[in-house]
């Protein structure tokens, strides 16, 4: 099954059927697979910056006094968890298109 088809499989998911905390996870992996690396330069440059974002977040979500924003530090959690898997399966791909060249 090659990325456009497993993204695909994501999106079919019926996202009613996850728990809430589970819904990011699914739609960032389906997005992480779309996107095509030329560049690992660049792939790891925009990784970075939105796991910093995603920490921004994430600190200001648990830190807070509202229980809602603090569950929702969770959601945000399992995006960065999301991020760095899609980041290291593109850069693998990457690299075991190198390989064959």
């Amino acid at each position: 099954m090659n990325n456009k088809q497993l993204s695909e499989a994501l999106r079919a998911i019926s996202l009613d059927a996850l728990p809430i905390k589970d819904r990011a996870a699914v739609l960032n992996a389906a997005e992480g697979l779309e996107i095509q690396i030329t560049d690992k330069r660049d792939a790891v440059e925009k990784a970075l910056r939105r796991a910093f974002n995603l920490g921004q977040i994430y600190w200001l979500q648990s830190d807070s006094e509202y229980g809602s924003q603090y569950k929702e530090s969770y959601v945000t959690w399992q995006q960065f968890e999301a991020l760095v898997t899609t980041t290291v399966a593109a850069l693998d791909v990457a690299a075991s298109k190198e390989g064959e060249a």
